[in-house]
């Protein structure tokens, strides 16, 4: 992916500390292949992509949002779809449904799910 690796990083932040190990096999096979870039794809192929599905902005904070009284509740997600509420759980410290973002546009996710506030809740949407 190239110089888009960044944006994959930004969407998936708990995966910057994983060892992919040692790609120069893979580099040397993209060479003698005469492959194109990722960015060539997007621009020829997938030119839509940028429009419907616009590159994440960076991430201020992520991690647990823990209550700062009850230190051992997080906000979970519990796997919820759209229009349901954000929980309260025990911190399990795993990540997955407890792994929020809050990027430079003030937008709250966890994987690809937004959440927003609404009335006295945190929704997905």
């Amino acid at each position: 992916m190239d110089e888009y690796k960044i944006y994959y990083m930004r969407r998936r932040p708990n995966h910057a500390h994983l060892e992919i190990g040692n790609t120069s096999e893979y580099k040397a096979l993209r060479q003698r292949l005469n492959c194109k870039s990722f960015k060539w794809f997007l621009d020829n192929v997938a030119y839509e992509m940028a429009e419907k599905y616009p590159l994440p902005p960076a991430n201020l904070v992520w991690g647990e949002m823990r209550n700062e009284q009850y230190t051992d509740k997080c906000a979970d997600t519990l796997g919820n779809q759209y229009g349901q509420r954000v929980s309260i759980g025990g911190c399990h410290g795993q990540g997955g449904n407890q792994l929020f973002r809050i990027n430079t546009e003030g937008e709250w996710s966890v994987d690809e799910q937004c959440y927003i506030s609404e009335r006295d809740s945190i929704v997905a949407r």
